[in-house]
């Protein structure tokens, strides 16, 4: 039965824990006015992580912004840029997302730069965010985490439940079987 058990675990668990961070590492080489993106589409509240180094040529810009700013930032009209900073040779950042969109995690060569930089890095989300906000909203992986949970806790009470019920059948033939061997050995004795 314990085999059983975790067997149950691993196949509904495993998939579940492994995707607990999204982890998301970079190895760029950006040209002088071009960009190197990364895109996160989660909700409200989520906290994104990350960082990253300036490892040849230097002074990097780095900013976040939704999807629409994305765009206009593109097509070199005013944009809404988060955490916008200019001259980096390295960065830690986090960032609370402000509502569900696309959201573009930018590192940029700017176009007055005279070489390619080469940028290395990570982007972290985690699966659970607990944030000063007021409000908590569940991400697709809590929600596949706590239905996983409950489909396990469900295939652990059948299982239980077919054990006692095979086992109550199992004692009624065993009990029969007894009495007859009983009544056997009574009659020939």
């Amino acid at each position: 039965m314990k085999m059983a058990v975790w067997i149950i675990f691993i196949v509904f668990m495993a998939p579940v824990m492994m995707q607990m961070n999204d982890l998301y590492e970079f190895n760029a080489w950006i040209q002088p006015g071009d960009d190197f993106f990364a895109t996160a589409c989660v909700d409200r509240n989520y906290v994104l992580t990350g960082a990253f180094v300036v490892n040849k040529g230097s002074g990097a810009t780095f900013f976040i912004c939704d999807s629409g700013n994305y765009t206009i930032w593109q097509n070199n009209g005013t944009a809404y840029l988060y955490h916008y900073q200019q001259g980096l040779d390295e960065l830690s950042w986090d960032f609370v997302v402000l509502y569900k969109d696309i959201w573009y995690i930018v590192i940029h060569n700017p176009e007055t730069a005279s070489q390619s930089i080469h940028v290395t890095g990570n982007i972290t989300r985690p699966l659970f965010t607990f944030t000063p906000y007021p409000t908590f909203i569940p991400s697709t992986m809590a929600v596949a985490f706590v239905f996983t949970m409950i489909i396990g806790v469900v295939v652990l009470v059948y299982l239980f439940k077919f054990r006692k019920y095979h086992e109550s059948i199992l004692d009624s033939h065993m009990r029969k079987t007894l009495n007859r061997n009983a009544l056997e050995l009574l009659v020939f004795t």
